[in-house]
């Protein structure tokens, strides 16, 4: 049984650490500078309900459920720390609320996709991190991220220490 590490600070620092392969699905074609990040109409769904951007923002919603509804065809379950996976059913609404609160709030539950032993940690700001154990399936995920009209950013790598 696969056991799950909780992270503490950097995705993609930790996630090497523990071997894993992290693959970005954003809204956004580019990871954000500051400014661009400060001036966007929005960033979150608080953001898109305090600015009258609603409509827009379900659209990008709608694209990542469409993402994640694919990706639990092949069996999903909900991350109980350290090791234990509860299954969940995509058709119920267990699932809907657990994608809804992932993906309008900050680190809610994480989800297990079987098909591509990927682990998903929802972010807030319309970008959110999967972490993959197998390199042969990051072109799989990739496609479907693409397919579902989302972008793959590169994760920042961990600066190179100075001697």
């Amino acid at each position: 049984m696969a056991t799950f590490h909780r992270f503490e600070s950097d995705f993609s620092e930790e996630a090497g650490a523990h071997g894993l392969i992290p693959v970005i699905a954003s809204a956004f074609d580019h990871g954000l500078s500051e400014e661009e990040y400060t001036a966007a109409a929005f960033v979150s769904y608080s953001d898109a309900v305090r600015g009258n951007h609603l409509a827009r923002y379900m659209e990008i919603e709608a694209a990542f459920t469409r993402l994640l509804d694919a990706l639990a065809v092949d069996g999903v379950s909900r991350i109980q720390f350290p090791h234990r996976l509860q299954p969940l059913n995509p058709k119920a609404s267990r699932y809907r609320k657990i994608v809804q609160r992932g993906l309008r709030d900050l680190f809610t539950d994480e989800l297990y996709f079987h098909g591509l032993d990927a682990r998903l940690i929802f972010n807030w700001d319309l970008t959110h991190w999967f972490f993959l154990r197998r390199q042969e399936d990051v072109a799989t995920l990739t496609e479907r991220v693409k397919a579902s009209g989302l972008h793959v950013l590169e994760p920042r790598r961990p600066k190179a220490r100075s001697s």
